[in-house]
């Protein structure tokens, strides 16, 4: 059942803080915002932890909640977090873990930077003894694995996979894939459901067979 999905989906959280990134903090005890022409001054209890990135993005909703729609001109049930590097660690685990609305969607995922805590690098030579199989994460928020979970909710225009080579371009959006974030922005910013996200592709070799991992086949959840 669909119900049940929120269930699994607070336990691989809960594993993926565990082993691989680390717990993020809560939220303060108290925040106060400012907002001085296009300025916003945030203040705060007490500071983030680790995945600290993810942790500020979620103190700016905090913000934009507080401050209202009509002093700062932004919708907060509607945000878009993406950039390369920390921030797309940012857009990975920032939106994933800190959605407001539950009815949106992963988003289109373009990043291919990662960073771990510590405790997991214990199981570099030892994945074995790693309690879930690294493609649980991914269920969690993106890629192949994820889509999966995805069309078994029938939504599967929520999560959107796109790897184009960039060369040395690093943080730069190759344009190539402008229409591609322009849909997402269109669909889960602006409301208008028929736009296109329905993307997975890639122009590098990804050959993903699903018949040498999976022998089952996506279930309908109702």
């Amino acid at each position: 059942m669909k119900e049940a999905w929120a269930c699994k989906r607070a336990e691989i959280r809960g594993k993926i803080e565990r082993y691989e990134l680390a717990p993020k903090a809560p939220k303060p005890s108290s925040v106060g915002t400012t907002i001085s022409g296009s300025t916003i001054m945030i203040t705060m209890s007490e500071g983030g932890g680790l995945v600290a990135w993810a942790w500020g993005a979620s103190r700016v909703v905090d913000a934009l909640e507080l401050l209202g729609t009509e002093a700062t001109g932004i919708d907060a049930r509607r945000l878009a977090a993406g950039s390369d590097g920390e921030g797309g660690l940012l857009a990975n685990i920032g939106g994933d873990e800190a959605q407001r609305d539950t009815s949106g969607g992963r988003g289109i995922d373009r990043d291919g930077d990662g960073w771990f805590a510590d405790a997991f690098w214990r199981y570099v030579d030892g994945v074995v003894v790693l309690p879930y199989d690294h493609h649980t994460p991914e269920a969690y928020d993106c890629s192949v694995t994820g889509r999966r979970v995805y069309e078994a909710l029938g939504v599967p225009g929520r999560l959107g996979f796109s790897q184009t080579s960039h060369g040395n371009s690093h943080c730069r959006l190759p344009a190539s894939q402008n229409a591609e974030v322009a849909a997402f922005f269109t669909k889960f910013l602006l409301g208008c459901q028929s736009a296109a996200t329905d993307v997975m592709k890639t122009d590098s070799r990804f050959n993903f067979i699903p018949e040498r991992w999976i022998d089952w086949e996506t279930p309908t959840l109702t």
